[in-house]
């Protein structure tokens, strides 16, 4: 149940429904890439915020993403979501996946060709993460979520509100997000 006199988030979810013909790995990719969106995000409350492969659907592979958008404004909201789809369907298309829609029409891989280029591409990309041990399955690690948040321009460059923001190291916002990031660490030798 929803207060919307009270509330300063809006929630975000929707279901990416993926062909069955992308590769395990352009899931990976996509998958990292659409949690890496998310964190990124100057919008989005970063807890909780999930991407997860949820399951075999009757004609996709779905992924279902669940988050927050800092805004009780439905207006505002409906620009930030849309910002987020948008973003969503370069992902897609930097992987080479696409979209599975229900239809009574049946169709062969070779109707629309995987990119192999960019399948390749994905693939490489998931690879070089595994050999650098730096996998974010099941997650990122906390170090990268610092470097990632707020790394994305929104609005986005171009548009009639957007606005170039450096963010300043040395403000106590900086500093205590470093400081809470420091003491949620394990604590290891040399860190």
């Amino acid at each position: 149940m929803e207060n919307y006199a009270h509330r300063d988030r809006t929630r975000f979810t929707t279901t990416l429904q993926l062909r069955y013909e992308t590769t395990p790995d352009q899931l990976r990719y996509v998958l990292a890439e659409l949690r890496r969106l998310l964190i990124a995000h100057p919008r989005v409350i970063d807890e909780p915020c999930r991407v997860r492969f949820a399951g075999f659907g009757a004609y996709s592979l779905d992924i279902d993403v669940f988050t927050y958008v800092k805004t009780a404004d439905v207006a505002d909201f409906q620009a930030i979501r849309e910002d987020i789809l948008l973003s969503m369907i370069n992902i897609m298309d930097d992987a080479g996946a696409q979209f599975a829609f229900p239809s009574s029409l049946e169709y062969r891989a070779t109707d629309l060709p995987v990119d192999d280029e960019k399948r390749i591409a994905a693939e490489k990309r998931v690879s070089d993460w595994r050999e650098a041990q730096n996998l974010p399955f099941p997650d990122f690690s906390q170090i990268d979520k610092f470097a990632l948040n707020n790394t994305l321009a929104y609005p986005p460059e171009g548009s009639a509100h957007y606005r170039e923001t450096e963010p300043d190291p040395d403000s106590a916002e900086a500093k205590a997000t470093l400081e809470k990031v420091r003491w949620s660490l394990p604590w290891k030798k040399g860190v």
